[in-house]
């Protein structure tokens, strides 16, 4: 009962989450996978993608960022890794989750737990 609690609690921060294209190896000619993003006001951006084998880790981030951007959601490149990227949220609310789902490669997904600031801005 105890570990239920401190997973809900832990679920309730506020979070980011990073994903990782640097590992894309297709086992075939291309890799297809769908992407679901999800905020905590309920919006929800999903599609699904197909990346040839011979585009770049690189390639398939600029690919998965492309429709974020484009909806004014908040994300930016990883600063020294051009396949990794960090979501925030959409432009009114953050992030809640961050799935893909695929029968092959799909981006690596870690979830991380923003610290808010101390109250008074200190």
């Amino acid at each position: 009962m105890i570990s239920f609690a401190v997973i809900a609690a832990v679920a309730a921060l506020p979070g980011e989450y990073v994903i990782d294209c640097s590992g894309f190896r297709p086992a075939g000619a291309e890799a297809a996978f769908t992407y679901r993003y999800e905020c905590r006001d309920g919006k929800v951006l999903t599609s699904i993608v197909a990346c040839d084998a011979r585009v770049s880790p690189a390639q398939v981030a600029v690919t998965l960022t492309g429709p974020l951007e484009f909806s004014k959601w908040q994300v930016e490149m990883v600063p020294g890794k051009e396949a990794v990227f960090v979501v925030r949220g959409s432009k009114t609310s953050p992030i809640k989750s961050v799935t893909f789902t695929g029968d092959g490669w799909v981006p690596a997904v870690t979830r991380r737990i923003i610290v808010p600031p101390p109250a008074g801005g200190k």
